[in-house]
């Protein structure tokens, strides 16, 4: 899949408790009562914070 998604430009969706897939993963996006979470300072994904 790594492959894939780096040759391809293949995105997967994962929804997963287990920390040891989201060690691997090069982008998460955590939800908090169905919202998506705030990210931490920093984080690539900083653009996607709900207010």
């Amino acid at each position: 899949m790594q492959d894939l998604n780096r040759q391809q430009n293949v995105t997967f969706i994962f929804s997963t408790h287990d920390p040891r897939l989201l060690e691997t993963v090069t982008r998460k996006i955590r939800l908090q009562d169905g919202q998506v979470a705030p990210q931490e300072v920093g984080s690539v994904l900083s653009d996607y914070r709900t207010s």
